[in-house]
């Protein structure tokens, strides 16, 4: 199916990313080892995100990287950093972790956690007992 041109008007494009970006990387525990989720940013806001696990070539490597370009289109789209976390948060594997009073319930909850270690949302569990 092709779109025709005011179809394609309809839809936004992410801004190019940028030569310089300024990024931090969480290394978050899960289930079957470590995620480490970079978050990168410029003057304008969030550019992108790098989601590593596993071994290069392997399923969850790929996966994982899949998910980072996701996350990264929507943050040059303009989305809402809660909004991606609200959606990445709690998705469960079966190999569910915690660590230091911290539950990790899968790869793209980590990417969650990292949110909140940046302070790019507010950690939840941290406030719920407020």
């Amino acid at each position: 199916m092709t779109m025709t041109d005011e179809q394609k008007m309809m839809f936004n494009a992410p801004r190019p990313r940028p030569n310089v970006v300024t990024s931090r990387t969480v290394s978050v525990p899960i289930g079957c080892g470590h995620a480490f989720v970079t978050v990168g940013h410029d003057e304008e806001g969030l550019v992108e995100c790098f989601v590593t696990v596993g071994r290069a070539g392997g399923c969850s490597y790929s996966w994982a990287e899949g998910l980072g370009r996701m996350v990264s289109m929507a943050m040059r789209l303009g989305a809402d950093p809660a909004a991606i976390h609200d959606q990445l948060a709690g998705v469960r594997c079966p190999q569910v972790v915690t660590e230091d009073g911290v539950t990790v319930e899968s790869c793209v909850d980590a990417v969650s956690k990292a949110f909140e270690v940046l302070g790019l949302v507010e950690n939840k569990e941290a406030s719920d007992g407020d």
